[in-house]
């Protein structure tokens, strides 16, 4: 199955070119990518593989090309397995890995091209064996806007494969996460897909969303506050966000989050317009925050994930703009910050 972005999260060489302009010549080179393999179970492994074709020949040709496409690929190691199912089937692992990698890739991330093959060994005929085999595609259509006709560019991505040292010790223990958190994290994914979302649940429904994950991963049976539970993440993701880690900003920052997330559940939108712009960046801070904690929950050290982070041009534009226009929120309410710790 192929994956919006994929090939930019992988993002490698495999052409070369030599030009000789003296005999006016171009030589072009291709070599296939190896597989890489990024989760293995009992039941299948899943890879990263190329389909590729090259270039065509015709009468008055005029141009040539060689293309190749990055798509997982999933191989049953156990015989036949259903493509339905919450478990232990093919949409099973497609739906999780799609989720892990798109949150790496940090942008939309629909499947397309969604192909089956299924191969039977049949007695030799003739002397020669015979493998007959079917081949079924499944297609879908997705509520996504529509997405850049080019892709997406390897310097857009936010965590690229080039940067992880242990790609599938974080696909494997991703899949050990509780469904519920999975299941969330696919929601970010498809939200990273909606970026033009700026209306006023929004920013409520990644506070949600946040929550939800948060009790998952760490206490699932216990009642803490909202507040408590961003100091708790910020804490583990300090070296990830060091932007907000002079002057309280971070805590300032989940106070607004916070008091958004209360005026929208209580129908009282009385500041919505009048500090836009920081509801946008702690909307998209919000994006990144999440896809932290699961990334991190995973494994990869906080260290290595703000290497990914610091080189992509939205992470460097929240920490830019955003100090500034918190301490201009907290400029307008100086007695938040007091109020709310009281509480902590």
């Amino acid at each position: 199955a192929g994956m919006f972005g994929l090939s930019a999260w992988h993002n490698v060489r495999p052409f070369s070119i030599n030009y000789n302009f003296k005999e006016h010549e171009a030589n072009l080179s291709y070599k296939r990518p190896e597989d890489v393999l990024l989760f293995e179970d009992d039941h299948v492994t899943i890879s990263v593989g190329y389909a590729w074709k090259g270039p065509t020949q015709s009468i008055g040709q005029t141009e040539a090309d060689v293309r190749h496409e990055a798509q997982f690929v999933i191989k049953s190691k156990t015989g036949k397995l259903p493509f339905y199912g919450d478990n232990l089937s093919y949409e099973f692992y497609l739906k999780y890995i799609r989720t892990i990698i798109g949150l790496m890739t940090g942008a939309p991330a629909p499947l397309y091209n969604c192909t089956g093959l299924l191969q039977r060994h049949e007695m030799p005929h003739d002397g020669k064996p015979f493998v007959p085999e079917i081949v079924l595609k499944h297609t879908w259509r997705r509520d996504m806007p529509k997405l850049p006709e080019k892709g997406l560019s390897p310097l857009d991505v936010l965590v690229p494969y080039a940067k992880l040292g242990g790609v599938r010790e974080a696909a494997g223990n991703f899949f050990k996460l509780p469904k519920l958190a999975r299941d969330f994290a696919g929601h970010l994914v498809y939200l990273n897909g909606c970026a033009s979302n700026m209306t006023q649940g929004v920013l409520s429904e990644l506070v949600f969303m946040f929550e939800g994950i948060h009790r998952e991963l760490y206490d699932a049976n216990e009642k803490t506050w909202l507040i408590l539970r961003f100091i708790d993440e910020l804490n583990r993701q300090a070296d990830v966000f060091p932007y907000l880690g002079d002057d309280e900003l971070g805590l300032s920052l989940v106070i607004f989050i916070k008091k958004r997330r209360d005026n929208y559940s209580h129908a009282n939108p009385d500041d919505y317009h009048n500090e836009f712009r920081l509801f946008m960046f702690a909307k998209m801070w919000m994006h990144q925050f999440i896809t932290a904690m699961i990334l991190v929950k995973c494994g990869i050290n906080p260290t290595d994930l703000y290497k990914s982070f610091a080189a992509n041009h939205l992470y460097a534009e929240l920490s830019r703009e955003l100090p500034g226009l918190i301490r201009r929120h907290r400029n307008l309410y100086p007695t938040e910050l007091a109020d709310t710790k009281k509480y902590l």
